[in-house]
């Protein structure tokens, strides 16, 4: 239903292209992997942490027994980034839209047909909208693949585009060293989402790859 909604905005309707400076996408490739170096360098440096201490908490042995996932990830990230790299290092104009960022089952009002809550619509980049779906809404509270199925047969990505959207997914979605300033529920709460949030990426990762 909200699909069908969001598609009665003409949110689809609203794409354009708009032409950029020519190092963009390589300067978009060096942040993306400059952000991804760090996320590797702190979990190595977390792990190695964990690892030494007398007592582990079940936040720390639930990182530790993650952690292969973890680095899945962040080898998926950099596949996706290298391929979105070659893809874009041709393409001169960008690919814009109307963005909601702002999913959540109370801005739908069945009976009337409407959607509320569109204070943060942009023209952004469209992987952006879902970026935004995996980062704030709907973590383990949905099926999130036939969410997603419904949402790409409506509006298809770009090559280059679905690649750049799998390199950000795959980025662990939360500060490692950060872990250290939290509350132990708080930490378990952070780890266990993320690890949601990887095993979507990769149900999204199969769903592209069917796409193509």
């Amino acid at each position: 239903k909200f699909i069908t909604l969001y598609y009665k905005t003409d949110f689809n309707k609203s794409q354009y292209y708009m032409r950029v400076n020519e190092g963009f996408f390589e300067e978009t490739y060096d942040y993306i992997n400059d952000v991804l170096d760090k996320a590797k360098k702190d979990l190595d440096e977390v792990l190695f942490s964990i690892e030494a201490l007398d007592y582990k908490s079940p936040s720390n042995w639930l990182l530790l027994m993650n952690n292969q996932l973890f680095y899945k990830a962040i080898d998926e990230a950099k596949t996706h980034l290298d391929k979105f790299q070659e893809l874009s290092k041709d393409i001169k104009q960008l690919r814009v839209s109307l963005i909601y960022q702002n999913f959540d089952y109370s801005h739908i009002i069945l009976k009337s047909n409407k959607i509320i809550g569109t204070n943060k619509i942009s023209i952004a980049p469209p992987i952006y909208d879902i970026k935004y779906l995996f980062d704030y809404s709907f973590i383990g509270s949905i099926d999130l693949t036939g969410f997603l199925k419904n949402y790409l047969d409506k509006f298809k990505l770009l090559e280059y585009e679905k690649e750049w959207l799998l390199g950000l997914l795959f980025i662990p979605s939360f500060n490692f060293k950060a872990l250290e300033g939290y509350k132990e529920l708080d930490a378990i709460v952070a780890i266990t989402r993320s690890i949601q949030h990887f095993r979507n990426a990769f149900e999204l990762s199969k769903l592209l790859t069917q796409d193509e």
